[in-house]
């Protein structure tokens, strides 16, 4: 039997690794959410656990609290002090326990395992305030003693290894509470200055990151966070305070915000309903009470927040464009100097603030003249300044450098606008939006078995987004913009012609990092890619992305058993007008219906997007290699257009007479086809200038997929240049 060395796999998950026999000497263990087969020497794991054990003696409840999660996963070149509260827990089998591999049992991780002791603990027993300090400083131990509480905790303890519930235990009960931002995209998307949708993003994750786990700890206890990203939270609380905590979550999100949707609900459960036979129906019956919730909320979460102008943190913006506050009778006073046409700016006697054009404007900011906004708007701006932004960039390189040294002599440049992006060597004045999902993860979620495995699902999905998205990034010293990244999602504002490939590396280094090492397919990542001038609107930019998206999970889907891992999309916007939707467009126009001299059905897909990550690769490669070529890019749009004017017997004639005949002004034709012939595609069979689907429906008849539209478009994306419209 064969196992993945653990350490190997820490220090470099990206590099697919060679499984390696199992010795007589290794502990072995299944990994809980990616299924993986793990070793490591016992020894190596025993003084692990004792450094990890010793990093915790004589340290208050709060330094041990930091120590454990100092680090959220210890991807890359990290101390073995770091790594060892990452390890299996309890400890693993032997070879022999598991006879030679046989039996493989699952461990979750030291880290989840003892924060959620605590967390439970506090939960079910609600200690008294003046006990808990020390009681919480022992339980945070890998192995404490209480004394005459011992029993309660190996209770807590057996929940956690084999979520059964002692039956005295069964009825105790605590709260669940499950939150968080609905309708993210909408509050994004409500202006298209970089800066306010890059401080939206920032505010949603201080949120989740850093407010709410600073209200337990002011409050509560820490420890009662289960999971806080991407987005959604979970906690677990005394049966009293759930309510109490719920309604508090909501309204900092409010108070921060000021227009982002959010929504909590708390349940009483009894411990016994989240043992492992009942754990997935309680949670599901649960997220339905708080899908019922968002419903009756209606959707004005807006909140008037008391502004404190004074605040350094609202008013100091950044070296180049303090914020100096202004009021609205001088803000009338310049429009009427301006001479202004005040339609979308006066309503009544009130102004409408200038960003979203949804709200009664309450501030009135001296930059680049007096601008009227929101105070929701407002907010956004003093969190994505620039000084800000400096800070999640540094975020990024500190990341990049735990993973491989020598990324930390890079340094990213803040993006003052979108036009800085698109102003990047080779991009030709174009953005694009990339928008990245995990593929099938309400499937993943359902195979959850506990509040372990949800705790370690949660880090180990946000620290491989995170690292894939970011190390990309730095590797490549982009001028971009991250938007949103976290849990399986990602948004960012790239230059255009980097955008295939960064999509790619950030879904190849996904896909890697969660593979399964059998031949069962691991978790994966999709994308869809918009792109366009940079002055188009975002919302357009991003409902086509999102359009995309959907595009290219649909495709996944249809080709999970011959692809491995995720695909991708893209498109290049050339109106700003909202059509009906990019699969809709592609049907009218880009597909076409046809029959064979024998009547026989064929269907013409004159696009071979969406691709899986080797396809987009392959494209890639193709218009690199077609670069070398004199003369390769009127062939590119002779092609194109012979497919789309002709029939496919006639498209056929037409390509051997002029690819294939032995003339002297074929010569750089035929190197176009030679290219075309050796670089085949997983699924696809080569059928001159067309590639002929293998497996097909014999209802549906022959499916023949042409590259050439796609190459016309690659090549003014990837090596800059306008497309013509011909």
């Amino acid at each position: 039997m064969n196992v993945i060395d653990w350490r190997s796999w820490l220090r470099d998950p990206f590099q697919k690794r060679e499984p390696r026999p199992y010795r007589a000497t290794d502990y072995l263990w299944r990994d809980s959410v990616t299924g993986v087969e793990f070793g490591i020497d016992q020894q190596d794991y025993a003084e692990l656990l004792q450094k990890a054990a010793g990093q915790l003696q004589g340290k208050s409840p709060a330094k041990r609290y930091q120590v454990w999660t100092s680090s959220a996963f210890p991807f890359g070149q990290v101390d073995d002090e770091l790594l060892a509260f990452h390890l299996p827990y309890p400890v693993p089998q032997t070879s022999q326990d598991s006879r030679s591999g046989q039996t493989i049992e699952t461990r979750n991780r030291l880290a989840d395992f003892v924060l959620l002791r605590v967390g439970l603990y506090y939960a079910l027993f609600h200690p008294q305030e003046e006990e808990w300090s020390q009681l919480r400083a022992e339980l945070l131990h890998i192995a404490p003693t209480v004394g005459e509480l011992q029993e309660r905790v190996q209770a807590i303890d057996h929940f956690l290894i084999t979520g059964e519930v002692a039956v005295e235990w069964k009825d105790r009960q605590l709260s669940i509470v499950k939150a968080g931002a609905v309708k993210i995209k909408q509050y994004l998307l409500e202006s298209n200055k970089i800066q306010e949708i890059r401080g939206a993003s920032r505010l949603l994750e201080g949120i989740s990151q850093k407010q709410i786990p600073q209200f337990l700890l002011n409050t509560l206890t820490p420890e009662s966070v289960v999971y806080s990203g991407g987005g959604n939270i979970l906690l677990i609380l005394p049966e009293a305070q759930g309510k109490p905590v719920a309604k508090k979550i909501e309204n900092i999100y409010r108070e921060m915000t000021g227009s982002a949707q959010a929504v909590a609900y708390s349940a009483t459960v009894t411990w016994g309903e989240l043992d492992c036979t009942h754990f997935n129906g309680t949670l599901a019956w649960i997220e339905q009470k708080k899908t019922e919730r968002q419903m009756t909320m209606g959707t004005d979460f807006a909140a008037s927040i008391q502004m404190r102008t004074r605040d350094h943190s609202l008013l100091s913006g950044d070296l180049e464009h303090p914020y100096e506050l202004s009021d609205f009778q001088t803000y009338l006073q310049e429009l009427q100097r301006e001479t202004r046409d005040t339609a979308f700016l006066l309503l009544e006697d009130k102004a409408i603030c200038v960003s979203c054009r949804l709200r009664e404007a309450t501030v009135f900011v001296k930059r680049n003249g007096i601008q009227a906004q929101c105070t929701a708007c407002f907010q956004k701006v003093c969190s994505g300044n620039q000084e800000a932004e400096k800070e999640f960039l540094q975020e990024m390189e500190v990341m990049s450098k735990q993973y491989r040294a020598e990324l930390g002599n890079v340094q990213l440049e803040v993006s003052k606008d979108l036009d800085a992006i698109a102003g990047v060597k080779g991009a030709d004045g174009q953005i694009a939006i990339v928008y990245g999902d995990g593929n099938n993860m309400g499937k993943v979620v359902e195979r959850l078995e506990s509040l372990t495995q949800f705790r370690y699902f949660s880090v180990l999905f946000d620290q491989v987004t995170r690292l894939a998205t970011y190390t990309t990034i730095v590797e490549r010293k982009l001028q971009c913009e991250v938007i949103a990244v976290g849990g399986d999602d990602v948004l960012l504002i790239l230059p255009a012609n980097h955008a295939l490939q960064v999509a790619r590396v950030i879904g190849e280094k996904f896909d890697q990092a969660l593979d399964t090492y059998a031949e069962q397919e691991g978790m994966t990542i999709s994308f869809g890619i918009s792109i366009a001038a940079a002055a188009t609107p975002f919302a357009i930019l991003f409902r086509t992305a999102s359009d995309l998206l959907t595009s290219a999970k649909q495709v996944k889907k249809q080709n999970r058993e011959t692809w491995r891992g995720g695909s991708i999309d893209f498109q290049v916007l050339r109106s700003t007008a909202l059509g009906e939707g990019v699969q809709e467009e592609r049907n009218l126009l880009f597909q076409k219906s046809a029959k064979d001299r024998y009547q026989n059905p064929i269907t013409v897909y004159q696009l071979m997007r969406p691709y899986s990550f080797p396809q987009a690769q392959l494209m890639e490669a193709w218009i690199d290699e077609l670069q070398k070529t004199v003369g390769s890019r009127s062939i590119l749009y002779h092609m194109r257009d012979v497919v789309q004017n002709l029939s496919v017997e006639e498209a056929k004639l037409h390509y051997y007479y002029y690819m294939l005949t032995d003339r002297e002004s074929n010569k750089q034709r035929q190197k176009v086809h030679q290219w075309l012939e050796s670089h085949p595609i997983a699924g696809m069979e080569n059928d001159l200038l067309y590639y002929r689907k293998q497996q097909h429906d014999a209802e549906e008849g022959m499916q023949l997929y042409s590259p050439w539209h796609d190459l016309v478009e690659l090549w003014s994306v990837l090596k800059g240049g306008v497309q013509d419209e011909a």
